[in-house]
């Protein structure tokens, strides 16, 4: 630390000493849902699925605005927690975890990449102007007792 960053930004040091650091944190309540990615139909016309991603960035943005989130001027860093329920698939008839159960959340809880992207732009104008401003993310997704996804912005 205390050098020039390669990309010529100035220190490490002068980027987060601009602005005292203001922590919101939330949780949004139920299944994550990541971002659908846009498809192209034969014909040359493009769609979204509807995958509930809208009700969900809606959620997420009344929860960040509760939190006190207001549109930050500089640099963001945010953290993401996602938390799956595991299946009852994943357990036997007495509870314990089945041999060969997922170590982590795959195939059909979506990846990191897309489920940020939701987040992100749930909270374009409330916790930041655009999602560039967005400069350090921490993702984190796992099983747990209950569907959530825990936002730490600061």
């Amino acid at each position: 630390m205390g050098e020039d960053c390669a990309c010529g930004g100035g220190s490490e040091e002068t980027i987060y000493a601009e602005q005292e650091p203001t922590f919101r944190t939330f949780t949004i309540p139920g299944r994550p849902i990541a971002q659908p990615r846009t498809r192209s139909r034969w014909d040359g016309q493009h769609y979204t699925k509807d995958n509930g991603v809208k009700g969900y960035k809606a959620h997420a943005a009344m929860l960040a605005r509760q939190s006190g989130c207001t549109p930050a001027k500089g640099r963001v860093a945010m953290e993401l927690h996602f938390h799956f329920r595991r299946p009852p698939s994943h357990f036997t008839s007495k509870g314990a975890l089945r041999k060969g159960a997922p170590e982590f959340p795959g195939h059909g809880c979506g990846d990191t990449d897309n489920l940020t992207k939701a987040v992100k732009d749930a909270l374009k104008g409330i916790a930041y102007a655009d999602d560039t401003q967005v400069c350090e993310e921490h993702v984190f997704k796992a099983w747990a007792d209950d569907d959530c996804t825990v936002v730490r912005i600061w």
